[in-house]
């Protein structure tokens, strides 16, 4: 009996070991080098902008890198499905938040939140969930249903109501950044022709309008 078990421990802590590993080779290790690389040469630029001094900018940039990148790590291991689940939990918070930073607005530009020490700007990730939640609806989509105009009423729906929120802020450009992107996932998933020059016709008529809303600079 107790050989047993001994025998069943072993496997089970094999099979974890072998499952851990396997998570670890999926990983794209060049992909992440890439990242890192740019991450210490702006490390490097902050250095320099601070007259060859770690303080105040490229020593804290130089922490937030490595706790970044250890994040990434841990984030890449966990499965997909359990990010697919997540998905709108994590869009209905980001809007939540968006929507208290409109309340706690006092002089109508609001854009940060304080957090535990840290400062936190809802509309970044605002953009992941964006992504996140569309990637998630369109994955349960077959070629007919991606066809009919229907279909894209939701994903809309969770494009325009952070993009609306973060463009009262005002936000110009970060709003515009999480539209493109919506529509970019939106246009990966198999949006028709007919409606991706709709939207380009709808674009070019809303142009005078949007000139007109800019700011001087």
């Amino acid at each position: 009996m107790l050989v047993a078990r001994r025998l069943v421990h072993t496997y089970t802590r094999t099979s974890l070991l072998d499952k851990l590993l396997h998570h670890v080779r999926l990983v794209p290790w060049l992909l992440i080098l890439a990242i890192m690389l740019i991450a210490v040469i702006g490390v490097f630029v902050l250095y320099s902008a601070g007259g060859g001094s770690w303080s105040p900018w490229a020593g804290k940039h130089l922490i937030r890198v490595f706790i970044g990148f250890a994040l990434m790590i841990v984030a890449a291991c966990i499965p997909i499905w359990y990010y697919r689940r997540l998905a709108m939990v994590g869009w209905i918070c980001v809007v939540v938040l968006l929507g208290y930073l409109e309340l706690k607005s006092t002089n109508g530009v609001q854009r940060w939140l304080s957090v535990g020490g840290f400062n936190l700007q809802p509309s970044e990730p605002a953009k992941l969930a964006v992504i996140m939640v569309l990637a998630s609806y369109f994955h349960t989509m077959n070629l007919e249903l991606v066809r009919r105009l229907y279909t894209y009423f939701p994903a809309i729906i969770v494009i325009v109501i952070p993009f609306a929120q973060v463009l009262i802020q005002p936000d110009l450009g970060t709003s515009l950044m999480l539209l493109g992107t919506g529509l970019a996932v939106i246009f990966v998933a198999g949006l028709p022709k007919r409606f991706i020059f709709a939207m380009m016709g709808v674009a070019l008529v809303a142009i005078p309008v949007l000139w007109s809303r800019l700011y001087d600079y």
